[in-house]
């Protein structure tokens, strides 16, 4: 019992030095680090991540260990940076285990109380359950960013996660990026992005891979450069024809591709730059009152290798170089996950194409030098760290 105890406090310490060397290149001051590990005898200050939560300083950092149990969902109400594992296990993975949440909602309940999430940072998680929401039967989400009409939800980054789908309400200035957003949890093939009425602005959505579709968005929002997968034209990519409504105007999308998803369900949309393939064919950006231009209509992306309409870690989504989306972005990039402002993570080839881990540098080597040392004395140790695409 306590070799495993002290076994696991050594890895969590490494764990704790490794977000260390991430907060210095993400903050100009270091904030208070708060660990979280639910396995029994971790040595972690925390097993609980809501207590942490509450028990923590505005601009501290919780990072939150991999396991085999999935930790209680939680409510985020004050500006924290929570960092996880990672998404999907690996042989290269910090502890070889994800970091599993049930659900979590970002909220700003209260300014004046402290009770606000603006300004948070969320990754390398695994949300693999949903919350039921008051009100009509499809409000089933993963993550929700929740504002109230007179306190608006700011400048979150929500970026290397995974999770069945995200609501959002009164918000401005959100940042998604190099997310996995799938249908996980309730509803298969469900929407994976979906706003409430009235919505918000500056809504950021960029470079995540989708196996859903968009829902009841409007406003200045704008959806670049992501890669919608789906089983071969089952639903609409806007979510069949209730998505991106009549009171769309200022949303973009550009830059994306469809893979066996239909172009369906969008009104008022600037819809350029992309490409749609499914196979029966047939699909075209240029219907209704979306104004449309440059987009690759029932042509091959040229992946590398992606054999079929799924997603599978497996497959090679990159590019090949004869690809008709190389250079055809709008900004002339290439489309998909691969350009555009944030570029999916790689390390390489497969199984590594897509980087399932958060930022956090893995210690490949850990040796103290010496085992027994005189109080009062220093200990020297030897590490070497890799970064995970340190992006």
């Amino acid at each position: 019992m306590y070799l495993a105890q002290h076994i696991r406090s050594i890895q969590l310490f490494k764990y704790s030095l490794a977000i260390s060397f991430v907060l210095i290149g993400f903050f100009t001051s270091l904030a208070t680090v708060i660990t979280v590990d639910n396995n029994e005898n971790s040595g972690a200050l925390y097993s609980s991540i809501q207590v942490a939560i509450d028990d923590a300083t505005v601009g501290d950092t919780i990072i939150v260990a991999g396991s085999e149990t999935t930790y209680d969902g939680f409510t985020l109400n004050k500006k924290l940076v929570l960092i996880g594992a990672g998404y999907q296990s690996t042989e290269d993975a910090q502890f070889g285990f994800t970091t599993k949440v049930n659900h979590m909602v970002i909220k700003n309940e209260n300014p004046a109380l402290d009770l606000n999430a603006s300004g948070s940072h969320i990754e390398g998680f695994y949300v693999n359950g949903v919350v039921t929401t008051a009100g009509g039967n499809y409000r089933y989400i993963s993550v929700g960013f929740e504002g109230t009409e007179s306190n608006t939800l700011t400048n979150v980054t929500f970026t290397r996660n995974r999770c069945e789908s995200v609501h959002l309400s009164y918000f401005s200035n959100i940042k998604i990026y190099n997310n996995i957003l799938d249908n996980i949890g309730y509803a298969p093939n469900y929407n994976s992005v979906y706003g409430d009425y009235p919505f918000g602005s500056n809504l950021l959505v960029a470079n995540n891979i989708f196996t859903g579709g968009v829902a009841r968005v409007k406003g200045s929002q704008i959806f670049i450069n992501n890669l919608f997968i789906g089983s071969d034209q089952v639903y609409d990519v806007f979510f069949s024809g209730v998505g991106i409504t009549n009171q769309a105007s200022g949303i973009v999308f550009s830059n994306n591709i469809l893979w066996g998803r239909a172009t369906g369900g969008a009104s008022n949309v600037a819809l350029t730059h992309n490409l749609v393939l499914t196979s029966e064919g047939g699909e075209t950006f240029d219907y209704g009152t979306n104004s449309t231009g440059n987009n690759l209509e029932n042509v091959n992306p040229k992946f590398v290798d992606v054999p079929e309409f799924a997603l599978d870690f497996s497959y090679d989504y990159r590019l090949a170089e004869d690809s008709p989306c190389k250079g055809t972005g709008s900004d002339g990039t290439e489309m998909g996950i691969f350009g555009g402002p944030y570029p999916f993570p790689s390390a390489g080839d497969v199984p590594n194409v897509i980087v399932t881990e958060s930022r956090i540098p893995k210690i490949t080597d850990f040796n103290i030098r010496s085992a027994a040392v005189p109080e009062g004395s220093s200990i020297e140790i030897d590490l070497k760290a890799r970064v995970s695409n340190n992006q």
